[in-house]
């Protein structure tokens, strides 16, 4: 199972996530995806492929990034970097000290939501759908965290239409406004 990190930002500002890969000393390729990108570290290793031609993303010195987006309107995605290969510390040691950066970089903001023992949880509130079934903490970008604390809400990327259309009934009620 590989490592997963969570954050909250605005969509332009989740930029500042893929810089932090791009501005690395072990320069990897970006390759831009559908909701997000993918991060491939050639020097540590070439893409793993199985028999259909498909990336063997446990076997491959790739992280996978969901990038913040606008759902409904009204709605933020919450961010996810997935460091994929597994083992990873045994596998891609240098994929792992760029795990670990990563981990002391994003520690760097608030973090907004935790499954912690007392944590405070001033902004569960906004926090929608799936997104507190996670086990990893929510970190927040300076842009989203004034929109947290501004009262937006946020649910995880992986919610469907179908989960989330209800939400925003329920939001509508309370008075936030959809496109």
């Amino acid at each position: 199972m590989g490592v997963t990190f969570r954050f909250i930002a605005s969509p332009d500002e989740a930029v500042r996530v893929v810089s932090w890969f791009s501005d690395l000393t072990e320069r990897p390729s970006v390759i831009t995806k559908d909701r997000g990108c993918w991060v491939h570290f050639a020097s540590l290793g070439p893409l793993i492929l199985d028999a259909a031609g498909s990336v063997k993303s446990d076997a491959s010195p790739l992280v996978s990034l969901f990038l913040p987006r606008t759902r409904f309107g009204a709605l933020w995605t919450v961010g996810e970097v997935h460091f994929l290969a597994t083992p990873l510390r045994s596998r891609f040691p240098r994929l792992d000290k760029v795990r670990l950066a990563f981990r002391q970089w994003l520690a760097t903001f608030p973090v907004v939501f935790s499954k912690r023992l007392h944590f405070e949880e001033d902004y569960s509130y906004f926090l929608e759908g799936s997104v507190q079934n996670h086990d990893s903490d929510i970190f927040a970008l300076p842009e989203g965290f004034q929109q947290l604390k501004h009262g937006r809400y946020f649910v995880s990327d992986d919610d469907n239409d179908s989960y989330v259309e209800p939400i925003t009934r329920k939001l509508r009620l309370r008075g936030v406004g959809f496109a």
